[in-house]
């Protein structure tokens, strides 16, 4: 009906005549939410159809009309029925569009709100969140941008992100980007240097994904900046710590390594270049030197270099004259005063007095460190670094651990004296002493001893001999060895010491010991052993030692006292002896009650025994001072003060113990015996050479001159209190030649002429002549023994390098011979070969294949000769440290197998004589193969080992090729089934033109692993072998995956602004 209405509606008779007006004006509107519902008006359409029968004059009657409008209201009514139901069907549909609605407002209200949690979360987050479009150009940054870098976002946003990035850290970036667009990771996670708005740089940690468009397009990068500044300078400082600690131990472990050497009789000069260079290294210095002082005839302190250590590039001046026999006051006076004061010298040279710097400035030194060496009290010389590459302060840190290795030298010069100190001491060293392990075990992880040194003067369940070698278990009873077992495993997966007690039965006798279970090594423990039953019974003989020296000290005539660290050394014990020393009751000194101790130091001895105890304090060593004290009589009496601090565990000071004597009347007899003396010194303190005087019998030092402390290093008071000492000087492998020949001297056969070598105390070696001769009374009879000794060591060290010079030409002469026999012989058989072959062609008519087959040959034999040739070249590139290293990216797992495919094609092409073909097998172990590495010289190296692996192997023979990418390394390992090589000559592989005995005829020529090791050593690696003799040989090689290399620049610099780059493109 509605459709019917429309199309008379629609006629062009409505439309002349303006009826369609009338349709426009009789429509209802209904809004009901936005949709309109439009309803006819059935009078109006009625109107119409009657206007229209009116004007139509071929239309019916009014009976028709009437007859047509009863059926037409028939059916409007019929068609209102079904408009009202369709308007309520569509009231539905107009309450569930509401309902729905009313959904899409919630969700779009929810999703409004957790856009602004997400806007919140990304503006207070401390991460940099960023997107880079293709090109590598900021589109996103969040405020972190700006608290990190102070550059603004809006200025920041379309800008390069490599334009940020230290110069250092662009390749290193580009490089995992690259990776990541390559596909070979998900993701790159790296550390690089960012620039802030001022200039500095701080330390980012970069975590960036790819961005993909719906069809995986790559459309750039999102991820986060971290700043991990505060973390890399704690870091820093804590490495650089860890590292100068670790200097500090080095210098104590080569101290007494240097002992240890001296005392086993290996000649050495002085303790100062073992430590040199670990000082000069760990402080970043171009040169360290030590200078030692002494005093010439006018008595002015002179001061000579003894050693120095130089960083490459530097020029010595150990040799030049001019750091030799300088004088303080024309040099440094300034530096005299200072450093006998015990303190440092340190600063920018700039800062320096002018005096100063017209010496230093011109050596091209920017910043100096010098620090003061004590021995005993005095200044004996000091240790300088220079840095001539940067002029900055020396940090506080950097000088105290610096000065501790200074302290440990002095103490070195000092450890003579020492021991006599400690052996006076032996009543408090026994107790210490006790304490000490009373065996000393070294195992291995599997349990295996391997070294035992039993305790002295002790017991042990089992022999010395029965332990080397046998495992804990064969040895100790069952609970025992598990209990020692489980420490062993223990000590060696934590690093901390495990102690434990047990029970041992020792020929019937029950004793208990204490085990500690110490890490030595990555696969051995140090065990000690302690008998605590003899320490029990050591604690109640201390006991008992603790009243005896109580009594001791009643009687002892000198002064025992405690008293603390303080600015009036406050009394808490004092023995009686001090009423008789100065007069004053021992009571008026207790807790100050009366006076003070300091009180009755002359006025004019006060500060320097002050300053003494203080140095010797600071030091932990003993101190020996001579003062004098003021009496109550108001007379001056000398004394000898002997002490030491007493400290505690944590390592603060408790008080000071120590003893006073009156040496009053030996000051004065000493005196009297300098002025006696003062005349004979002057003869010969004046000389060089050590002039002596002895009973006939050697059993008295009547006399011997100050120069044999300067040349022996020893005091002549030790000399003195012990004549016999001398001998212990000379040097084990001369001692016996030296009691052989002074044996005839002593029964008057013949005068005293012999050259032989001392050890000072420092373990320096020096070569002496000493001529001596007999003085008689009148009656003949020997009166003493006069002679001199002279320091030769100059003249025996010319002679020692003129050996070594004539021993060295003559291993270049055999070098040289083997050199050509080798060579001469490798290429006759191939010359031979060509020749032959090249006759057999020339005057016999082949066939082409037969042909073919001799030129090979030819070809072969050309082809060893240049491989001969260029292992030669190679080799003699190498002598001359001239062979070019270039690493550059490569992946580990195919070049491996690139290799070996092409040596399996090489076997194929030249089958072994039996025509059974070797089997070369290739395994890769782990997931990171890429590295960097010198792709020839990894070749090299490879291919010399397959082919001696396949060369020394028998027909059919396996070779097993290895690969294992871990901790940074890769691990090359390539195994043969082969002849083997002796253990005997396995230490001489890798030498120039060397093949073991057992080759054979097999071809070689000695420089295939010679050439490996260098490859070796030119990529900082290591390499290792394994053989035996008919069973067959491992090499296992070790590289650093990371090499300092220069990627190519591709998609390395920031692109034009007209020809942009697509991070897409490169994958």
């Amino acid at each position: 009906m509605m459709l019917k209405v429309l199309q008379i509606l629609s006629d062009n008779f409505f439309i002349s005549n303006g009826y369609n007006r009338l349709w426009e004006s009789s429509i209802f509107r209904v809004q009901i939410d936005n949709t309109f519902i439009i309803i006819f008006s059935s009078f109006s359409i009625f109107l119409i159809l009657v206007h229209f029968l009116r004007q139509r004059p071929d239309m019916p009657s009014e009976e028709a009309l009437q007859q047509a409008k009863n059926q037409l209201e028939i059916r409007v009514e019929e068609r209102t029925q079904e408009l009202r139901q369709a308007l309520a069907e569509l009231k539905e549909v107009i309450l569930q569009l509401q309902w729905e609605i009313g959904q899409r407002q919630q969700v779009e209200a929810s999703l409004r709100e957790r856009e602004e949690q997400y806007r919140s979360v990304v503006d207070n987050v401390k991460e940099v969140i960023f997107q880079t479009d293709v090109n590598g150009y900021w589109t996103f940054l969040n405020p972190a941008w700006s608290e990190i870098t102070d550059f603004a976002i809006a200025g920041s946003l379309g800008t390069f992100f490599l334009d940020y990035v230290h110069p250092d850290d662009r390749q290193r970036n580009l490089y995992e980007f690259q990776l990541l667009i390559a596909g070979k990771q998900e993701y790159c996670r790296h550390e690089v240097r960012y620039r802030t708005a001022c200039g500095s740089y701080r330390w980012i940690e970069v975590f960036t994904q790819l961005t993909f468009d719906a069809n995986r397009k790559i459309t750039g990068t999102c991820g986060t900046l971290y700043d991990i500044t505060e973390r890399h300078l704690s870091e820093e400082v804590l490495a650089e710590r860890e590292r100068y600690l670790a200097a500090l131990v080095e210098v104590q472990r080569r101290l007494l390594a240097f002992e240890k050497d001296t005392q086993q009789g290996l000649i050495k000069q002085k303790p100062y270049n073992e430590i040199l260079e670990v000082l000069g290294q760990v402080a970043d210095a171009s040169r360290v030197y030590v200078f030692e002082n002494y005093r010439d005839e006018q008595g002015r302190l002179l001061m000579s270099q003894q050693a120095e250590w130089c960083a490459p590039g530097m020029p010595p001046k150990m040799e030049s004259q001019t750091v030799q026999n300088l004088s303080y006051d024309d040099v440094f006076p300034r530096w005299s005063q200072v450093l006998s004061q015990n303190e440092i010298i340190a600063g920018i040279i700039t800062e320096f007095p002018e005096s100063e710097r017209v010496v230093l400035a011109p050596q091209g030194i920017l910043s100096i460190l010098i620090l003061p060496l004590t021995v005993n009290g005095t200044f004996f010389g000091f240790i300088g670094f220079d840095n001539c590459t940067e002029g900055h302060p020396w940090q506080a840190s950097e000088v105290d651990l610096l000065t501790s290795a200074a302290a440990a030298v002095s103490l070195w010069n000092e450890s003579f004296l020492a021991q006599q100190a400690l052996r006076q001491s032996e009543a408090v060293n026994r107790a210490l002493l006790e304490a000490i392990p009373d065996a000393l075990v070294r195992i291995h992880r599997d349990g295996t001893y391997l070294d035992f040194i039993p305790a002295k003067n002790r017991q042990t369940p089992i022999s010395a001999h029965a332990f080397l070698g046998k495992k804990i278990a064969s040895l100790l009873p069952h609970e025992l060895a598990l209990k020692l077992s489980a420490d062993v495993a223990a000590t060696l997966s934590t690093g901390k010491v495990q102690v434990s007690e047990a029970p041992i039965q020792i020929k019937g006798e029950r004793r208990h010991y204490e085990i500690r279970s110490v890490f030595y090594s990555q696969d051995e423990v140090l065990i000690m052993g302690r008998d605590v039953t003899e320490q029990k019974q050591a604690e109640a003989a201390l006991r008992e030692s603790e009243e005896r020296f109580r009594s001791l000290v009643d009687h002892i005539p000198g002064v025992v006292y405690r008293r603390a660290y303080d600015a009036d050394w406050t009394i808490d014990f004092i023995s009686d002896f001090m009423e008789e020393m100065i007069g004053y009751p021992a009571a008026d000194f207790l807790h100050n009650q009366v006076r003070t101790f300091t009180s009755v130091i002359a006025p004019e001895d006060r500060t320097r025994v002050e300053r003494v105890v203080a140095e010797c304090i600071a030091l932990r060593k003993p101190y020996v001072i001579e003062y004098r004290l003021v009496g109550k009589d108001g007379s001056i009496r000398w004394v000898y003060e002997k002490g030491q601090g007493v400290f505690a565990a944590d390592g603060s000071l408790l008080c000071l113990d120590g003893v006073l004597f009156d040496i009053t009347d030996y000051r004065k007899t000493q005196e009297d015996l300098r002025l006696r003396e003062e005349q004979f010194r002057q003869l010969t303190e004046n000389i060089h050479e050590v002039f002596f005087l002895t009973l006939p019998d050697l059993s008295q030092i009547l006399y011997i001159s100050p120069a044999y402390e300067d040349l022996w290093g020893r005091t002549t008071q030790s000399l003195y209190e012990q004549p016999q000492s001398w001998l212990d000087s000379v040097h084990p492998e001369d001692r016996d030649r030296v009691v052989a020949a002074l044996t005839p001297h002593l029964q008057q056969v013949q005068d005293f002429d012999e050259e032989y070598r001392i050890v000072r105390p420092d373990g320096s070696v020096r070569w002496i002549w000493v001529r001596a001769c007999h003085i008689l009374h009148k009656v003949d009879s020997p009166a003493r023994i006069a002679g001199i000794a002279e320091d030769v060591t100059e003249r025996k060290l010319a002679e020692v390098e003129i050996l070594n010079a004539l021993a060295k030409e003559k291993e270049l002469g055999d070098l040289k011979s083997r050199f050509i026999s080798i060579t001469s012989h490798e290429f006759r058989t191939p010359l031979a070969t060509i020749m032959s072959t090249a006759e057999l062609l020339e005057y016999y008519e082949w066939t082409q294949e037969d042909k073919v087959e001799q030129l090979h040959l030819i070809q072969d034999a050309v082809k060893h000769m240049l491989q001969l040739l260029e292992d030669s070249l190679f080799i003699g590139t190498a002598e001359a440290g001239q062979v070019r290293f270039n690493p550059e990216p490569l992946v580990l797992n195919e070049f491996c197998q690139d290799l070996v495919t092409e040596m399996q094609r090489g076997m194929s092409l030249n089958p072994t004589p039996s025509g059974i073909p070797h089997t070369l097998t290739l395994v890769c172990r782990g997931h990171r193969f890429l590295a960097c590495m010198d792709k020839k010289l990894l070749r090299q190296l490879l291919s010399n080992l397959l082919c001696n692996a396949i060369k020394y192997s028998p027909a059919g023979g396996q070779v097993h090729f290895e690969l294992t990418c871990q901790d940074d390394k890769a691990i090359f390992q390539i195994q043969d089934q082969g002849i083997g090589i002796p253990k005997e000559e396995q230490s001489r592989l890798f030498e120039f033109f060397y093949r073991a005995k057992n080759v054979g005829a097999i071809a070689g020529t000695g420089l295939g692993l010679a050439i490996v090791k260098t490859c070796v050593d030119l990529h900082r690696g290591e390499i290792a072998v394994e053989s035996e003799v008919g069973i067959g040989t491992r090499f296992t090689v070790s590289l650093p995956l990371k090499n300092h290399f220069s990627l190519p620049m591709l998609n390395c610099l920031p692109p034009h602004p007209h020809q942009p780059t697509r991070l897409g493109d490169a994958s």
